[in-house]
């Protein structure tokens, strides 16, 4: 995990987690259940080396790597590397390295059991009703929402929106920026019973977890 470690000693990124979640959502169109089984990868390997725990200097990089495994296991058609490399801000030489390292964190086992599954699901649920009791808004009945259809056309895939680069203030630092830290994370309790970062906020993100099966 050199480059999730190398990252936590970098400045802290100038984007924020939600922001940085919502343009990973608008570009690459990601199914509901990616975020989940991410959430599980980052636990997991948070819980397997300390080293690579959750912190603000590489968050984005361990969910930018969390995301495009779980869409490469869950779906039939996934954007490649360089595209989520130019999505998440980085290059795509590291994009291939934090996807190996990751890999080699979790033994390659990136098959989440149902019933762990819905552990993290509840939990992120949970998280959810949590944070919109706390900001005074009705919580929102998974039976109610509108449920998304999956992503998994070719079309999506072979024509996804370009998305512009992160621009200078708007990006994830990289090891020797000059930026001021100027995130505060709150952390909380995951399944494992690890610290992580809690990155959910009420945005368009929280119709991904109002969704039925």
């Amino acid at each position: 995990m050199r480059a999730f470690e190398a990252a936590k000693g970098a400045p802290a990124p100038r984007i924020g987690v939600p922001e940085y979640l919502e343009r990973v959502h608008r570009y690459a169109a990601l199914d509901p259940e990616c975020y989940v089984v991410a959430y599980a990868y980052v636990d997991m390997a948070a819980h397997r080396r300390p080293a690579a725990a959750v912190a603000s200097r590489n968050v984005h990089r361990l969910l930018l790597a969390s995301l495009l495994v779980a869409s490469k296991v869950l779906d039939d058609f996934h954007h490649s590397n360089a595209f989520f490399a130019r999505v998440g801000g980085v290059s795509n030489a590291e994009m291939n390295k934090l996807e190996m390292e990751l890999l080699d964190l979790l033994h390659f086992a990136v098959a989440v059991d149902h019933r762990v599954y819905h552990r993290y699901r509840e939990h992120l649920e949970t998280e959810m009703l949590r944070r919109d009791y706390h900001h005074g808004l009705m919580p929102v009945s998974g039976s109610a929402a509108p449920s998304k259809p999956r992503t998994t056309a070719s079309s999506v895939v072979n024509n996804p929106p370009l998305p512009p680069p992160l621009t200078e203030g708007r990006r994830p630092a990289e090891a020797g920026d000059d930026g001021d830290d100027r995130e505060e994370h709150e952390y909380r309790k995951v399944p494992n019973g690890l610290p992580a970062v809690n990155t959910m906020t009420t945005s368009s993100l929280r119709e991904l977890w109002t969704f039925d099966y």
